[in-house]
């Protein structure tokens, strides 16, 4: 639906521009637009393939294994369902170093893999795990440390400091990722 909505609106402006007489900005709009679109989706491809190639070292190297120990306790407490060395377990510390490192893209195959063992170690039951649940919380409210996509948008858009926001994105996604594991912590105890 939105893409017609789109596409429509996209072709009314150029009938419009055209019938007004400015088919000629018209065409440069387009022409600048698709330019700048590609240079964008440079930008910030380079900046995922630079991040996702770290996850791929830090996956490959024994930097996981201390990651996944160092916040191992916080893990048993979240997850409390799913064995601390399972497969799973390490694919959600992953999910959440991804996620940390602002590369949404990155993490999402790793998030799809965690959810496929998540739901392997729970059965073959049709519902979702308690497990289950509280990371598609976490995932979906996640805590940026570096949101590397918005700092390679601020950079490509000229910005002085791209940095300059980055207190307030660690404020917002804090509260945020609190109050999500609070709540879904409280609805798996009503729900017992």
């Amino acid at each position: 639906m939105m893409n017609k909505l789109f596409a429509a609106m996209i072709i009314a402006g150029c009938v419009v521009g055209i019938v007004c007489g400015r088919g000629a900005a018209v065409s440069d709009a387009v022409f600048r637009g698709a330019a700048e679109a590609v240079e964008l989706l440079i930008t910030i491809g380079g900046a995922v393939c630079l991040w996702s190639g770290l996850m791929r070292l830090i996956e490959r190297s024994d930097m996981l294994g201390g990651l996944c120990r160092l916040i191992a306790p916080a893990m048993r407490r979240l997850f409390p369902d799913i064995p601390p060395h399972s497969p799973a377990m390490t694919s959600i510390v992953m999910n959440i170093a991804a996620n940390l490192l602002g590369l949404a893209n990155a993490a999402t195959p790793i998030g799809m893999r965690a959810m496929e063992q998540m739901k392997a170690l729970s059965g073959s039951s049709g519902e979702a795990s308690r497990s289950m649940i509280m990371f598609v919380v976490m995932n979906t409210a996640s805590f940026q440390l570096l949101s590397s996509s918005l700092m390679a948008l601020r950079i490509e858009a000229g910005s002085r400091d791209p940095f300059e926001v980055m207190a307030p994105i660690w404020i917002a996604s804090g509260i945020c990722l609190a109050s999500a594991v609070i709540t879904a912590k409280l609805c798996s105890i009503f729900k017992k």
